[in-house]
């Protein structure tokens, strides 16, 4: 009985954690990211740039044709400025080798 106990609240409670995990980074990513760089100053930009890269994503909730994603709401991100919706992390085909690459 104490089995199917713990199956059901496993099951109850994993939606709960993950809705509390995702918040958590969404807040992390708006309230943290600021540039779009491998090995700039912001350390934190730079390890979210690595996680785009290798995990192959974009931010924490997923991109939609013709919106920013969640950098739609990251106010101090600098690619704002100049007009960039998204980080070069989130560009297919990149690499850390080709990151900073000028364009061809």
């Amino acid at each position: 009985l104490s089995e199917i106990v713990v199956v059901i609240l496993w099951f109850t409670m994993q939606s709960e954690l993950n809705s509390a995990v995702k918040d958590k980074l969404v807040t992390l990513l708006r309230e943290g990211y600021r540039e779009d760089s491998l090995n700039g100053t912001n350390q934190i930009s730079n390890g979210w740039n690595y996680i785009f890269l290798t995990l192959q994503c974009c931010g924490v909730n997923a991109v939609a044709n013709g919106t920013a994603g969640d950098f739609q709401n990251t106010p101090n991100w600098s690619g704002k400025s100049s007009g960039q919706k998204l980080p070069i992390s989130c560009c297919k085909g990149v690499t850390a080798a080709s990151y900073n690459a000028p364009s061809t």
